[in-house]
């Protein structure tokens, strides 16, 4: 009878690793959708080249729908429930996002140099990502951010 719970006892403890294991990749593939996600809205924001504030409403409207097409073709999660932006900067001039799907785009203004001239801005994007299980829904919520490189200033001779 010893050897028959000390067999079940190891059993149970494969079974505990395997599981732990297949959690651990499920999070590492989710992590990385939203990495990647990230630098796709990072792409298409440089690609813009310019300060959303200083473009019109329909641009900023085709803007976002464009972000939207290219996260429904990576297969990112919609979202119902948009998860809070905290931006680390509190500089945060405009920000921005979209209710279908779980990302924040915050537009950091530089100022202007002494001959008033703009000095551009960037963009700080919050992605998220969402540990879902059938039974107990949202887990666990963590957030990817990043940077875009400074947008609208000339660099030249």
């Amino acid at each position: 009878m010893r050897e028959a719970t000390g067999g079940s006892l190891l059993l149970y403890l494969v079974i505990f690793f395997v599981g732990v294991i297949i959690l651990f990749f499920a999070s590492m593939l989710s992590y990385s959708k939203a990495y990647r996600v990230k630098n796709r809205i990072i792409n298409i924001m440089e690609n813009y080249n310019d300060c959303v504030s200083e473009i019109g409403d329909e641009e900023k409207k085709n803007l976002i729908d464009t972000i939207n097409t290219e996260l429904q073709s990576i297969g990112y999660n919609y979202s119902s429930k948009s998860s809070a932006c905290n931006f680390n900067n509190s500089v945060c001039k405009e920000s921005f996002n979209n209710s279908n799907y779980n990302y924040c785009i915050c537009k950091i203004d530089l100022g202007v140099d002494s001959e008033n001239n703009s000095k551009g801005c960037y963009y700080e994007v919050i992605t998220f990502t969402q540990f879902e299980f059938p039974i107990i829904k949202d887990v666990i919520t963590s957030e990817v951010h990043g940077e875009t490189k400074i947008i609208g200033k000339e660099y030249g001779n």
